[in-house]
C-alpha cells in the first residue's frame, strides 16, 4: 500500500473508534439520571447502599472540565504526543463509562 492510502485508513479508523466512544458516552450521559436516581432509592431494585451521586451534578462536571481543558488540551497534546494524548482520553471515558456497572461515589466526581 501508498503512503496516502494508509494515512487516509489510519484517519478513517481514528473517526470510527472515536464516533464509538462519543456514542457510548452520549448514551450513558442521557440515562445516568435514571441509574443514579434507582441507585439511591431504597425500595428499587438497583438501590446501593452507601452512593449519593447525581447524574445532573455529573454530567455538569464533566462539561465544566470539557471547558475548561479546551484551553491546556494543545499543550498536553504537545507535550504528550497525539496518539498517548488520545489513549489516556479514551481510558477516561472508559473509567467514566465503566463507573455505572456498579455505581461509586467517589469514582463518579474524580
Amino acid at each position: 500500500m501508498e503512503v496516502q492510502k494508509v494515512k487516509s485508513f489510519n484517519i478513517f479508523l481514528l473517526g470510527v473508534v472515536f464516533m464509538l466512544i462519543f456514542t457510548g458516552f452520549k448514551t450513558i450521559a442521557g440515562m445516568q439520571a435514571m441509574i443514579f436516581k434507582s441507585a439511591t432509592t431504597e425500595n428499587s431494585g438497583g438501590y446501593v447502599e452507601g452512593f449519593s451521586g447525581d447524574g445532573f451534578i455529573s454530567s455538569a462536571i464533566v462539561y465544566a472540565m470539557f471547558s475548561a481543558s479546551c484551553s491546556i488540551a494543545p499543550s498536553v497534546i504537545a507535550w504528550t504526543g497525539p496518539r498517548l494524548a488520545m489513549l489516556l482520553s479514551g481510558c477516561l471515558y472508559i473509567q467514566y463509562l465503566a463507573q455505572l456497572l456498579y455505581p461509586n461515589t467517589y469514582l463518579l466526581y474524580i
